[in-house]
Parts: structure tokens; sequence; C-alpha cells
């Protein structure tokens, strides 16, 4: 049913509900969405999505405000239809993992059952609105030869590429639910022939439309792929970008760089994609191809060594999530990604590529040398080698990802960049790991911080203290000319596992550590005392109370406990009795009892268990198994097994993690060592 907006006042909103809360800012929000202002009617989508459509769930409101919508999608003289098109596909498309809520059901009866609007909708004169339709019918269950015969027809007529891709892509969808059993009155075998020949029929000229049916064809029918689809597609790209010129790529306009420890989704690092059907292209077809590795490396690679500038930029993102998503040789790929430091447009986003790629980065090294050794100390993030320190609009200064990238590496190369970033009146907020890395190789970084730390105040003495427990933590005993200044500020985690680090020569700090016990912190002040004592009578005391108590045991208290190897004996009761509780704990503990009490056998049937059903933390068990040598056998066959797989387990399904490839990579390196300690004798 399609309702009026004058019928708005006959709905009932405040007894609905939205995202929010009270739905009686629904009729305002859909009102304004056919007035005459732009960014009012901006505003108001966007308002409709962040309400009835949030994180793609669907309410009660969301089912009375579609048929509303509706009406708005087929008055032609309301602008700005296409994302109402938009919209409405989301909210038909909405689904959970679990059986479905009423609301979404209705939603999607409400959408599918405008499907003659929609069709014609298809010869519409705005072909923004063409470009939408496709998607929307695709909530379309049943029988869907009708809604197949209507896309071929007007893809016969159709004269806009990017409306051409759409309606082609809907073909693939529909064969794609015909294969899953979702819709009938489709063959999904005659859905691939059609794009076989689709790819192959066109001509040179409609190169946008060809890219998109390979793939399409991918999807839909990978048994029909020539063993020369990969080139030609290169080629199809090259000939295609060729005739972009270099300085009409859109300028990286990062908003905000994210540290290592945070999560970030690529489509939030604005510029890495710039705007544009054919970057977009490029992107499909390598997610198309998942798997086949080796076929995505070839599109890749052919786009960087040879492409012009316009298909190397849009190979760079793909690239991304190829390395980051799966396991693969990737030399020659990662080589040609650091050669794009050296091209001024194009090195922003090969950095922001390296930087995530931990010490697969190493191809790429001698290129992030050169762009370390030619970067400005300081600046904003734009074209050009990135900054050693790169300044935001609104946000503190952050280390630049081609410093961060060299230092994966373990590259004294980067020391004149980590030298000068610690030696700065208020250190970047993420300088405290990258100056630990070095502490070790560079002993002068210790003196540089304690003299900073003396005479700063204010955020600058927060920062340069932020830097010195890192520092300190990793020199460990070296560093005790560090205590007085350490103990000069509050016995906070990160300065209890400083002086912990250095031992029995911060004696002094004894007295504040005792004091630190019964606060936040106290965990970790706990072992630290028992470092700097060699007395484990009082951490024990207090590392047992949080192990016992079923609301306070934590993954943290019994990583604390492990620290205390034999010492912690007393522990060993408390311990066992965490093995096969919650799964946040059952790693932790079974690391613990192994240092405290020798015992790496009971842990390994609950080891084993959640290495099946939480693959995410594989890393972390493969870490333990590998401490504990032969007696890791029992184990052997899975880890043998996670080796043979291709997907990288650390990689979060719905978004990103910096972290992800430096978490497989040490499963992997982990797991070849618990191979070579449990093979027969």
């Amino acid at each position: 049913m399609i309702k009026d907006l004058d019928d708005l006042d006959g709905v009932d909103w405040a007894a609905l509900g939205h995202a929010w809360g009270a739905a009686d800012d629904v009729p305002d929000l859909l009102r304004r969405l056919a007035g005459p202002e732009p960014e009012v009617r901006a505003d108001a989508l966007n308002g409709l999505r962040g309400a009835v459509h949030l994180h793609g769930d669907v309410f009660d409101s969301t089912v009375a405000a579609v048929p509303f919508l509706l009406a708005l999608a087929g008055n032609p003289r309301v602008p700005d239809r296409a994302g109402v098109l938009r919209l409405l596909a989301g909210i038909g498309g909405a689904t959970r993992r679990e059986d479905p809520e009423p609301d979404f059901v209705a939603a999607r009866v409400a959408v599918v059952g405008a499907a003659p609007l929609l069709l014609r909708l298809l010869d519409d004169a705005d072909p923004d609105v063409r470009r939408a339709v496709p998607a929307t019918l695709l909530v379309q269950r049943g029988d869907a030869g009708t809604i197949l015969a209507s896309l071929h027809v007007r893809l016969a007529a159709e004269p806009d590429p990017d409306v051409r891709g759409a309606l082609a892509a809907a073909v693939a969808g529909l064969g794609r639910l015909a294969a899953a059993g979702l819709v009938s009155g489709v063959d999904p075998a005659a859905v691939g022939t059609w794009f076989t020949n689709w790819f192959t029929d066109w001509s040179a000229a409609d190169v946008r439309c060809r890219l998109a049916a390979a793939a399409d064809l991918v999807d839909t029918a990978p048994e029909a792929l020539a063993d020369d689809l990969i080139p030609v597609v290169v080629e199809l790209l090259r000939a295609d970008l060729r005739a972009v010129a270099p300085e009409t790529l859109p300028a990286l306009d990062v908003s905000r760089w994210e540290d290592l420890s945070s999560e970030v989704t690529p489509t939030h690092i604005s510029g890495l994609r710039p705007a544009g059907s054919r970057d977009a292209l490029v992107e499909d077809l390598s997610l198309a191809l998942d798997g086949r590795i080796e076929d995505r490396v070839a599109l890749l690679t052919g786009l960087l060594s040879a492409g012009p500038p316009a298909a190397r930029s849009a190979a760079l993102r793909p690239a991304l999530g190829l390395v980051g998503y799966w396991r693969g040789d990737y030399t020659d790929l990662v080589t040609l990604v650091g050669a794009q430091l050296a091209d001024g447009r194009l090195a922003g986003r090969a950095a922001l590529v390296l930087h995530h790629l931990d010490t697969l980065a190493a191809p790429a090294a001698d290129a992030l040398a050169a762009a370390v050794a030619s970067a400005a100390p300081e600046s904003r993030y734009g074209d050009g080698p990135p900054p050693w320190v790169v300044t935001w609009r609104g946000w503190e200064p952050t280390v630049g990802p081609t410093v961060w990238a060299l230092a994966a590496l373990d590259d004294d190369r980067a020391l004149p960049a980590v030298r000068a970033i610690v030696d700065r009146d208020i250190p970047p907020g993420n300088s405290a790991p990258l100056a630990a890395r070095y502490a070790t190789t560079a002993p002068d970084l210790l003196p540089t911080v304690l003299r900073r730390c003396a005479g700063s105040t204010g955020d600058a003495a927060a920062g340069h203290r932020r830097v010195l427990t890192r520092v300190a933590a990793a020199l460990g005993p070296a560093a005790a000319e560090a205590v007085p200044e350490l103990l000069a500020g509050p016995i906070d985690l990160m300065t209890a596992t400083a002086l912990g680090s250095i031992g029995p020569a911060a004696a002094a700090a004894v007295p504040a550590l005792r004091a630190t016990l019964d606060r936040d912190g106290g965990i970790v002040a706990a072992v630290a005392l028992w470092q700097v004592t060699g007395e484990a009578t009082q951490s024990v005391e207090l590392l047992g109370r949080h192990l016992d108590d079923p609301w306070d045991a934590s993954h943290f208290a019994a990583e604390a406990a492990g620290r205390l190897g034999p010492a912690g004996a007393a522990l060993e009761a408390s311990l066992r009795a965490l093995i096969d509780t919650d799964d946040d704990i059952h790693v932790a503990a079974a690391q613990a009892l192994w240092r405290v009490a020798g015992d790496a056998e009971t842990p390994l049937p609950a080891l084993t268990r959640l290495w099946t059903a939480r693959p995410g933390r594989r890393s972390e068990i493969a870490a333990h198994l590998a401490t504990i040598g032969p007696a890791a056998r029992p184990m052997r066959d899975l880890v043998a097994a996670e080796l043979r797989e291709r997907f990288r387990h650390s990689a979060a399904l719905n978004g990103w993690s910096s972290m992800q490839v430096a978490l497989d990579l040490a499963l992997l390196r982990d797991s070849h060592t618990i191979l070579a300690a449990t093979s027969p004798p």
C-alpha cells in the first residue's frame, strides 16, 4: 500500500518507536523530504536513516513509514528520490541471523508489494532514480521471473552506462537469490550464461559495463570464467583509466589518522578510495574473486605495474583488503604498493596500505625508508610522503604511517624520525609504543625523555611521562635512573609496569606500590611489588582475592598470576577453577597454570573447544601452545589444519582491525613452532 503524505496525521506515531525512542518526529522528517531546500532534504533523509533504520535495524515505525516513502519515490515532483529508494532497499532487505522479528518481515512485505511501482520507475526520466531502483527490486521473494524480464528489457534500451551496471548487478543478484532457493522463476545457470555473453559481446567503448559484467560473472558463474579473464580486465581498466589525468585525481583528505590500537573500517579512511564508479569497479571485481588469491594478485599487480595513475590509485584500497583478509604470497604486490610512495599524488594512499601490513611490508622497506627520509617532520596529511608527525584540525597530532610501517620492520632507518618525535615539546599521543620499540636499539632515547620530563608541565608532562613509562618498561633494569622521575607522578598501571620491569633497582618505589594495592591498578602493582622485592606473600594474597571473586576474576588477574611463576604456587587451585569458566579466562588461566604449577595438560580440552568455537582467539591460544613444547601434541592436528587455511581468522568479518595482519602473522609463526615441537620422534 502506498500512502500520500496527507495521511501522515492518521498514524499514531507517538505510540510507535525507533532507535531513539518515540517516533513522533517521523512525520516531520517525511514532510521535509519533499521540501524545496536541498540541505533540509539531506538532513531529513539522514535523520530517517538514523531513526527508523539505524545499523540495519527495523522498527514498527519503519513499517509505518514505508508506504509514505514509496509515495515519495513515485512522485516525479519530489527531488532526491534516489536516496529514498536506497533507504527502501535497505529496509526491505534488512535481515537477522536468528529468526526474523515481525517488523522485519512486515517491512520486506511492504517493499515487495510495491514491485509494480518500482518496475515503472525503471523507465523514469531521472537516471539517478533508474540507477537506484534495481537494488530495491532485490528484496523480492517468490516468483521473480517478471522482474528478471523487466531488467533485461530495460538493459536493451538504457543509454546510461552507470544505470546499465546497476541493472546488470540486479540480474546477478537475482541469480544468487535463485541459487539460494529464495526466489523462483530465475535459472541461475541461465543468468551465468547471459553474463558470459554480455561480457564477451559488448563493444570496447562500453568499458565500464564490461567490467561490471566481469565482476557479476565471477559472482554468478565462476565455472564459466575464461583463463584470460584477468589480463583482459586489466587491459580494459588501463584503457578506461588512461583518460583520467593525474591532476584530476581527488586530493587525499584524511580527516583523522587512527593509531595502531584502534578499530577502523577502510571506508572510514576518507580519500583512500576516491569517489567514482571506476574505483568501485576495481574493488568490486577484487571482492567478487574472493578466495581466488592468485587472480586477485594478478589483477592488482597488473594495474600497479604499468597502469596510468588513476588505475594505480584504484588498486590501492583493494590491495589492503586482499592482504588484510587473506594469506598468500604478496611480495610483488607489496613491492608495487611501495613504489607508489614515489608518486606524490599516490604516496599518502600507499602509506595507508603499508601501515597495516606489519612485517608483510618488508618488500617495501627501501621505499618506506626513502619516503621517511624525504618527509617533512610535521605537516597536515595530503599529497607527497606523509610527514613524521601528522597534524589535524581538531585532533591531537599523531605519528605518520610511513614511520609506523618502517618501525614495524624494526628498521633502524626510522631512528632519525623516532628521535625527533620523542624530543618534541609535546609528543604525539601514539608515540609511546614507537619509542618503546627502539628503546634498546637507541639507548639515547631514555636520557632524552628524562630531560623532557624534567622541564615540562601540563599536557607536555603527561605526554612525556607516557613515553617514559613505555621506554622504561622495555629497558628493564637498564632504566634504573628513571625511578625518581617515575615516582614523581601517580602510580598508574603503566608506571607500576615500568617499576616492576626495572626490578630491585626500583626499591625506592616499594611504599608507593604498597599504597596502590587497594586502588585501580592494584593487580599490576602486586606483580611489580614482587618483581622489586622478591617477596610474593602480599602479591599472592591480593591476586587470590581477585581470582576467587566470581564477579571480579578476570583475564587480567589470571595473566598477572602467571607472571609470578612458581612464586604464585598458592594460586594453583584458583587458577584450576577458572579453566572451564568464561572463555575470556580460559587462555590466561591456562598460561598461568603452566607457569605457576607446570601443568600444561589440564587446560587442553578447554583450549581445544575454544579453538574451534572462537577462531578469533587462535592467536592467543597458539602463543600459549608454543611455550609448552611437546605437551601441545593433542592439539597438533588442529594447528596443522590452521596452516592450510587461507582466510585470516584474526580478521573481523564485519569490520577492520589495524592489528589483524600482525595477529595472524604471530599465529602462523607460533603454529610452525608448535608443529616443530610436537613432530613425531
